[in-house]
């Protein structure tokens, strides 16, 4: 298959009106993606700052797209801006994804390739999640206010937490995962 260079992708950015797929293999400091027609063929793979800004210049000036994304660090922030873009995001469950978490070839542009293949045929088999808002992101009582637990993980870090810095509370592991942060820590002057 002939790689298309970036040089030559940056000057064809007028895209068809046609269904375009595109798969976004998510980088810490640069990103990958590669955008498919309603045949499969590749129009554009090009490397993309991992910024809010490039993703507003990369993404905004584009037709409503169908965007794949791995779940990751900044899936989360990523898969919200090109919602607001306008593009239908599908944000696949990493660990599910077996053509790309088992691949012998590990390519941030094959990454992206599989990613719009897989959302072009059918987005079902990306196994899709969907992220919480910003604001449940950041408020750290959501998940005991939906009825979900700490994690183990969660529980163990917290614990090694109050022992490396302790407080002036009274807190058990067997607390925290059962009724959350808010509820788990009492002051010791309030307990009776």
């Amino acid at each position: 298959m002939k790689k298309i260079s970036t040089a030559a992708a940056k000057q064809n950015r007028n895209f068809p009106e046609e269904k375009l797929t595109i798969g976004f293999d998510l980088g810490d400091r640069s990103s990958w993606y590669c955008v498919l027609d309603e045949a499969g063929e590749i129009l554009l793979e090009q490397r993309l700052a991992t910024t809010p800004k490039a993703m507003n210049e990369g993404f905004g000036g584009m037709p409503r797209c169908r965007i794949a994304l791995e779940t990751g660090m900044h899936s989360p922030w990523v898969s919200r801006l090109l919602s607001e873009l306008g593009h239908e995001v599908i944000v696949a469950h990493a660990r599910n994804v077996r053509l790309i978490g088992e691949s012998r070839k590990k390519d941030d542009r094959l990454d992206a390739q599989t990613l719009a293949r897989l959302a072009r045929i059918d987005p079902q088999l990306l196994s899709p999640v969907k992220h919480r808002s910003a604001k449940a992101q950041a408020d750290p009582t959501v998940p005991v206010r939906y009825g979900m637990s700490a994690s183990p993980f969660t529980s163990r870090f917290v614990s090694a937490c109050l022992t490396l810095f302790p407080l002036n509370c009274a807190c058990t592991v067997y607390r925290f995962a059962g009724s959350g942060l808010k509820a788990s820590v009492h002051h010791r002057d309030r307990l009776p």
